[in-house]
């Protein structure tokens, strides 16, 4: 559905055709271009929240984040 503006990212395994990479503000700016799309956040609640506000700091439109609970 989202295409090449989906980016499956794992943080604690390697697994062919994913990234492998602690989700941060640098990785962020490296992976994405415009921060006033939507973002959909799936994972554990530290990582959720440390994501959310990641992406405020980087201007991201708040109503545009959704959060899997």
């Amino acid at each position: 559905m989202l295409g090449k503006n989906f980016i499956n990212t794992l943080t604690q395994e390697e697994v062919p055709g994913y990234d492998h990479h602690k989700i941060d503000e640098e990785y962020l700016k490296q992976r994405v271009n415009d921060f006033s799309g939507q973002f959909y956040i799936c994972g554990p609640d530290a990582m959720v929240s440390d994501v959310q506000n990641v992406l405020k700091n980087l201007g991201a439109v708040q109503n545009l984040v959704t959060v899997e609970v």
